[in-house]
């Protein structure tokens, strides 16, 4: 879970520097697709978010705007620091066209 934390913190940290809403998510999924993730909006196990969290971390990761869940026992809310991480995935499942570069072929 120390990875997935980790990656999270640091998507956040890269989020943050941004004031507005719109920047911060544009900055996470940037980050997503530098990293080479895609997937498929509204589904929590196969969302470009959730499955680079898998690829880094080596366990099954279900992402859904409050939470992380690492292998159906850890879960990591997404407050505080973490909020840039909720907005992300609010705005990737209500507007998936502002992510292209995200979607799985």
């Amino acid at each position: 879970m120390s990875a997935v934390a980790a990656e999270l913190a640091r998507l956040a940290a890269a989020a943050n520097q941004h004031a507005w809403d719109y920047e911060r998510t544009q900055a996470i999924g940037q980050a997503l697709a530098h990293a080479g993730a895609t997937g498929q909006p509204r589904n929590g196990c196969s969302c470009p978010l959730a499955r680079h969290l898998s690829a880094i971390s080596h366990q099954r990761v279900y992402v859904n705007a409050m939470e992380v869940i690492v292998d159906d026992t850890d879960e990591i809310d997404l407050t505080g620091d973490l909020r840039a991480i909720s907005e992300f995935v609010r705005d990737i499942d209500a507007h998936p066209d502002r992510f292209a570069a995200l979607r799985a072929a």
